[in-house]
């Protein structure tokens, strides 16, 4: 924090400072760094129109300096203890010592509570409560849950490159004209090849998931809607919240309406509407959770690989955030869309339900996701077929401007040889979609679908490689904030896990104990 006028900043941005001011002079900043807006920003201060220089600046941390020396001391331990159980290359016996004392520690590891370190082997109850607001029901935003993304998408828009730029497509709630063409038995109408797809059937393993995750993979697991125990269709939420007020916007046009919840989902598989409808601000100025406690509830319970994708899962680093501190918004900024992005952290999408398609076949949704290592190739490809539109100064992945039709697929694949997961989602099909990998979605029928975002493990790396890419949109344009706090999360995450360590290790070395004790009274007697 700027000691003059108050100003603040983050770490990174405080380094960019030190590295355009290293002797720490105002007129270090003449050079190439004056002409950066961005830089302008962090380098203004209000308090006598004078510019910052790197000593105006003070550290400021909730943390206390004993309990970051300590944290310092705790990570040195860890890292030596590391280095000292290496295992010696050619010897499998420090390898299957230590598989087997991580899955000695995994089969105590409880479905994580961040209010208790004394979790208990049994899901923890979820409550209803909650705060904070969700401005859109297709953009879900801020609440203290560190996890926010768990919000209803209803769509069903084709999209195309050629789209106005003044509104994105969404990838919810949305009824559109009926598409006119037909997936004609869900071949890819591009033809090219999909990459191999893994596929699971109504439930996915710890053991399963670890090893395609941290490959960065696409997954799909199928037959979900078994583990639902509420009807998640049209006619639940006429049913349940027909009367309730919703704003509905023209996609078309950019125009909002009123209406009832009722007339908006009596729509959905019509085909003489007109115009590319979305719901909007509803639930308004609440958290999934606090108006839909049952369907949050029954969402929450049907998760697969809960650990990692629930909200208070153990696995899941933006669990472990603090109750009393400004948690992550893991949710999209603005609206929500389905061309072309990244998401900063992972996500698992389920689709609930869906009208059939046009031609009479079951409804789907068409996505792609690239892998994260065919970023650059996709730029390459969109900058030099897309000169118009792709700036030179904004990414073109992360403008969100652009959806790859059948057309541009198949051009994409011949230029660079880069191919997607191509997925056809039904109800009941959960998509992974990891952080960091490219991809857009075409709903091919009017449906409803669920997602939420997770943090893991896997994806650290990838999800720092974004912050910084994120940061660096906002140089040259105002774009988003760091809504991750990634650095933040792992500190907590740390702090979190290292308590709950101590606390479990304090429980087993008592456990341990009260048995010697049994065995001496029992050998006496």
């Amino acid at each position: 924090m700027c000691t003059r006028c108050g100003r603040e900043l983050c770490g990174a941005c405080f380094q960019r400072i030190e590295e355009m001011c290293p002797l720490g002079t105002p007129l270090e900043y003449n050079g190439p760094a004056s002409r950066d807006r961005q830089l302008h920003k962090y380098r203004s201060c209000s308090w006598g129109r004078i510019f910052h220089l790197p000593t105006d600046f003070q550290p400021v941390t909730r943390f206390s300096r004993k309990e970051l020396e300590q944290t310092v001391a705790d990570m040195e331990t860890l890292i030596k203890q590391a280095h000292k159980n290496a295992p010696v290359p050619g010897d499998g016996s420090a390898s299957r010592a230590s598989q087997a004392q991580i899955a000695n520690w995994a089969s105590r590891v409880p479905p994580w509570n961040p209010t208790s370190p004394h979790a208990s082997t049994e899901p923890p109850a979820l409550s209803s409560a909650g705060s904070g607001s969700s401005r859109d029901v297709s953009s879900p935003r801020g609440t203290p849950d560190p996890l926010l993304s768990t919000m209803p998408t209803i769509a069903s828009p084709t999209m195309s490159p050629t789209h106005d730029d003044q509104f994105s497509p969404e990838a919810a709630p949305l009824l559109t004209k009926r598409p006119t063409i037909s997936h004609h038995g869900r071949l890819d109408p591009a033809s090219v090849p999909s990459r191999s797809l893994h596929h699971f059937v109504k439930d996915l393993s710890e053991e399963e998931f670890k090893p395609l995750w941290a490959r960065g993979e696409a997954i799909v697991v199928q037959d979900l809607l078994d583990r639902f125990e509420l009807d998640w269709t049209p006619e639940y939420f006429i049913n349940e919240y027909g009367e309730q007020r919703c704003m509905v916007v023209n996609c078309e046009n950019n125009k909002d309406q009123e209406m009832i919840v009722k007339d908006f989902f009596e729509m959905f598989g019509k085909t003489d509407r007109e115009g590319v409808l979305k719901l909007k601000d509803w639930p308004a100025q609440a958290d999934f959770k606090d108006d839909f406690p049952k369907l949050y509830d029954d969402f929450m319970k049907a998760l697969p690989v809960p650990n990692y994708t629930r909200r208070d899962g153990i696995l899941n680093l933006a669990a472990h955030f603090a109750t009393n501190a400004i948690a992550p918004d893991l949710g999209p900024g603005g609206q929500g869309s389905t061309r072309l992005h990244m998401d900063m952290a992972d996500a698992v999408n389920i689709m609930m339900y869906a009208s059939d398609c046009p031609d009479g076949s079951p409804g789907v949704a068409a996505w792609d996701i690239f892998r994260a290592c065919d970023s650059e190739k996709i730029r390459s490809y969109l900058r030099r077929h897309f000169k118009d539109r792709a700036s030179e100064f904004r990414d073109p992945i992360h403008s969100q401007l652009f959806y790859l039709d059948s057309h541009h697929r198949k051009k994409l694949y011949e230029e660079e040889h880069v191919y997607s997961w191509r997925i056809y989602q039904r109800p009941g099909d959960a998509v992974f979609i990891p952080a960091g990998c490219a991809h857009q979605v075409c709903n091919l029928a009017d449906c409803i679908k669920i997602a939420i975002d997770f943090v893991s493990i896997e994806n650290i790396d990838r999800c720092e490689k974004l912050t910084t890419e994120f940061r660096n949109e906002n140089d040259t344009f105002t774009w988003k904030e760091d809504v991750l706090q990634l650095r933040t999360m792992m500190m907590y995450a740390w702090r979190s896990t290292t308590q709950l360590g101590a606390c479990w290790y304090s429980e087993l070395a008592k456990g341990q104990e009260g048995e010697s004790s049994d065995s001496s009274l029992s050998a006496d007697s």
